[in-house]
């Protein structure tokens, strides 16, 4: 299932950020100053990257997400035209970088930019 039993802590504090803060960045004056928002077609393309490298990580990353969100979020995040935060998309390559079980599962930020 993945390549060590023990996970990253720095993925953990990303799962964490994630935990706290939604998927979905709507409403300017409400976001705190050190959350970066990005345009949700980021995590969108990351997703999709998984899937189609490690269709089963990419299920678990999807499921990840659903559990520490409102399905609303999740389907603006996956679905929808808005901003995200950076550390929403930063945790998917992370976990990409964990859980994607080919050779070169550290160049996956590579591989999505190839992809378009």
């Amino acid at each position: 299932m993945s390549k060590s039993s023990r996970e990253p802590q720095f993925l953990q504090r990303l799962r964490q950020a994630v935990g706290q803060s939604g998927l979905v960045a709507d409403g300017v004056a409400e976001r705190p100053a050190r959350h970066f928002p990005v345009w949700c077609d980021l995590a969108q393309v990351a997703l999709e990257a998984l899937h189609l490298s490690n269709p089963q990580a990419g299920a678990r990353a999807a499921e990840e997400l659903q559990r520490l969100a409102s399905p609303q979020e999740y389907e603006v995040l996956t679905q929808g035209r808005g901003y995200t935060y950076l550390h929403v998309v930063h945790f998917l390559y992370e976990y990409a970088k964990h859980y994607d079980e080919r050779e070169d599962s550290r160049y996956f930020g590579a591989r999505v930019g190839e992809a378009g």
